[in-house]
């Protein structure tokens, strides 16, 4: 999902939107380059699961707040 946000904001129109837009793609980016460095810890017996769960929540609801944001205009309501 998140390569597809760089087609999308490259045909946004600058503005509140496109800003507002950056911001979510960027904490969305980043929280998936995180959970990636968590997955890549070796050995696997290492890894904190717990982390690793706590971080797959939070990047999904950066997808969701990405997502909705598009559905909404990423205008506030």
């Amino acid at each position: 999902m998140l390569k597809y946000t760089y087609v999308f904001a490259y045909y946004l129109d600058d503005g509140p939107e496109k800003t507002l837009f950056e911001y979510l793609q960027q904490q969305l980016e980043s929280s998936t380059e995180h959970l990636s460095e968590l997955s890549e810890l070796p050995p696997l017996e290492k890894v904190d699961r717990a982390q690793v769960v706590n971080f797959s929540r939070i990047t999904t609801q950066f997808m969701h707040n990405l997502l909705q944001g598009v559905a909404n205009g990423l205008t506030p309501q």
